[in-house]
């Protein structure tokens, strides 16, 4: 692993610049004594970790009812006896099925995902390198679809939105990388028709006055593929243009 890279930029655009690189390596982010760690693989999250006991992986699933609170006991035990991951026991004793444990491991994942996009105040920094997750289940997921989640939602109002994708006369392109990006991703009816949109010819203002979508819909599906990289100003456009992003 390389030295990590510190950034004052939020998480939202660290964790959507990786993705649209497609870069492999590890987002730590920290919120005081609070710490996460989202490993990446190819621009995809593969894995995500925390130090809170309860967001530890065996928590949830106890929770969601997905493991019986004796047999992760008995996992646990057993796990530190054999020094093994606490994920192969479970599947070794047959403690939780094999797809509902991978349901499980998205979905956990997904929600320290979505939650740590939320953190305003924390400390956020990338270092670039293959995890270390020998004996981990691990996962697959697509930054695209949580990006736009966000900011559907975040910045508050659409006029910050709109001073962060610039003037409405910059015309945004799909960039080289946007298929590898978007691929397999759900990026919904929006995303899709902006993408389908974005060739070059139309500026901002013309892409909204186009639409059957709302013009703050529009707005924030711009500025989630911005983001992504999916989408950039014309290239004659591009040298000239400072976007001011989380």
């Amino acid at each position: 692993m390389t030295a990590p890279t510190a950034v004052e930029r939020g998480p939202v655009r660290l964790l959507a610049e990786q993705a649209g690189a497609g870069a492999t390596g590890i987002l730590s982010a920290s919120r005081g004594k609070h710490k996460r760690l989202i490993c990446l693989e190819q621009g995809q999250v593969v894995f995500v970790a925390s130090n809170l006991i309860e967001e530890q992986l065996d928590e949830t699933l106890v929770q969601n009812r997905v493991l019986a609170p004796i047999h992760r006991a008995e996992a646990k035990a057993a796990a530190q006896r054999e020094e093994k991951k606490l994920s192969a026991v479970l599947l070794e004793r047959n403690f939780v099925q094999p797809d509902a444990l991978r349901r499980a491991i998205e979905e956990h994942f997904t929600e320290l995902l979505r939650s740590t996009l939320e953190w305003p105040d924390g400390e956020f920094s990338f270092e670039a390198g293959r995890p270390d997750l020998d004996g981990e289940i691990t996962a697959r997921l697509s930054c695209v679809p949580l990006v736009l989640a966000h900011v559907a939602r975040h910045p508050a109002t659409v006029d910050e939105v709109r001073v962060r994708i610039g003037p409405p006369n910059m015309r945004p392109v799909v960039t080289e990388r946007a298929a590898a990006t978007v691929e397999q991703a759900s990026l919904g009816e929006v995303a899709r028709s902006l993408l389908d949109a974005c060739d070059g010819s139309r500026d901002v203002s013309k892409l909204l006055e186009q639409s059957k979508h709302s013009a703050e819909e529009m707005l924030r599906a711009l500025y989630g593929l911005l983001l992504l990289g999916v989408v950039e100003p014309a290239r004659e456009e591009a040298a000239a243009k400072t976007r001011v992003m989380d």
